[in-house]
């Protein structure tokens, strides 16, 4: 088990509203005085020009765009060296070169050991974290159904992470037989799954492994018909999300792009399967 980890953790707030009205006076104020926890001093100008502000550093808040004045509020944030910080849409006002300075900065204190809580709308942002939860409604989504099914609506996420149900499987074991119905569409949450045909010779080939966020089932689901191949849990195991075949199809009824794409994947599937059968 890990070790706990303590630390000082700080928000990110912009500089115009900074609580003492003192320090106010300056886009850079509030940073003068600060320093870190092991007593070493944080120099006002290296903060200012790790976001970019070290030629604004006589100017009043109203002399700055929005912009600048929340790059300000991170290097404040970051003047007393807190091992988390906590942004809430850091990058919102921001131009896309400034955005781009702040997320770098970001990814820099992250390789130095630091979290970053970054709460935002932008999935630019998410596509460089190192993890991502999505909220709905106040609640989190799976985040392996968000991963296999990206161009559901959060609430149809939402949806299937509550009626979906989980699965683990233990290794060799058969989660899909050929010829069988097929009444779940299935996600790999960890391990991998084999998926396994007979060749011309009537013997057992496998045709593809399957890891964390890949799913199987479609092929059956949007093509109809019975298991096309076995489905064998690989020598680790595999642990599964199962999402009923009746929530799947009101799921992909109301996602035209995730029933186009789920049907090109389908039909991609199915050629590659035949392809490979042939060539064993």
């Amino acid at each position: 088990m890990a070790r706990e980890k303590r630390g000082r953790g700080v928000p990110v707030f912009p500089a115009f509203a900074h609580p003492d009205p003192a320090r106010k006076r300056h886009a850079a104020n509030g940073l003068l005085r600060y320093v870190s926890p092991t007593g070493a001093p944080s120099p006002r100008a290296e903060l200012l020009k790790m976001v970019g502000l070290e030629d604004q550093t006589e100017k009043l808040p109203t002399a700055v765009s929005s912009g600048q004045q929340q790059c300000a509020a991170i290097a404040r944030a970051l003047a007393t060296d807190p091992s988390i910080i906590l942004a809430d849409e850091p990058t919102g006002n921001l131009d896309t070169r400034s955005a781009e300075t702040v997320l770098k900065l970001f990814e820099d204190l992250a390789e130095q050991g630091k979290t970053i809580l970054i709460v935002t709308h932008d999935p630019s942002i998410t596509e460089r974290t190192h993890q991502t939860i999505i909220l709905s409604d106040g609640e989190i989504i799976d985040p392996i159904v968000a991963r296999a099914l990206p161009y559901l609506s959060h609430p149809q996420m939402l949806a299937a992470t509550k009626n979906a149900k989980k699965r683990k499987a233990a290794a060799g074991h058969n989660i899909l037989k050929r010829g069988a119905d097929v009444e779940y569409f299935f996600i790999v949450i960890s391990g991998e799954v084999d998926v396994i045909m007979e060749n011309l010779f009537h013997t057992e080939v496998s045709l593809t492994r399957l890891g964390a966020g890949q799913f199987f089932g479609e092929i059956e689901l949007m093509q109809g018909g019975q298991a096309v191949a076995h489905v064998r849990a690989a020598e680790q195991g595999a642990e599964l999300v199962l999402i009923p075949k009746k929530l799947f199809f009101e799921l992909i009824d109301g996602s035209p792009v995730t029933r186009s794409a789920l049907n090109e994947a389908a039909t991609r599937h199915k050629t590659e399967h035949e392809r490979r059968k042939l060539h064993q």
